[in-house]
């Protein structure tokens, strides 16, 4: 699960193996390798996640069994998102879900926020971020408004 993550992450992110491998102090190749064989030791992983702007959350599994609310889908999931925006708020605003979401730039997400909310709301809380967070987002949001157009 969190290697499907961080593929997702890698594949959205706008820099290039060899900038986020010299961030981590790690090689290249190992990029590739941990892409393919989705194995990698945790301190190693650790530097790259931290190297792309992510963190490594541990959390319970949801069991399968219980009481209706503990089972029901969290809102990120319900949206389809890829990432767990809202793991650790469960009762978290459509907003709060998506200037985090904005903050990962994740298109497949993005691209889903905005169908379900509009993309000028995404356009609109993307005008609240820092200019350091809005990078990537930024960049991302004119195509996705040229596309729903």
């Amino acid at each position: 699960m969190i290697i499907a993550q961080f593929r997702s992450a890698l594949a959205a992110t706008t820099d290039s193996k060899r900038a986020i491998a010299q961030r981590a102090g790690v090689r290249p190749e190992l990029l590739s390798r941990l892409e393919r064989q989705s194995s990698c030791d945790l301190a190693t992983f650790e530097k790259i996640a931290r190297a792309m702007n992510l963190e490594i959350v541990v959390r319970p599994i949801v069991p399968a069994t219980g009481d209706a609310k503990s089972a029901s889908p969290s809102k990120a999931q319900g949206l389809g998102l890829a990432l767990p925006y809202d793991w650790s708020n469960p009762n978290i605003s459509d907003r709060a879900l998506i200037l985090k979401a904005l903050e990962f730039a994740h298109l497949p997400d993005l691209t889903r926020l905005a169908l379900h909310f509009g993309i000028d709301a995404l356009e609109s809380a993307l005008a609240t971020l820092p200019a350091a967070q809005a990078q990537s987002a930024a960049r991302v949001l004119p195509n996705i408004r040229t596309a729903l157009s």
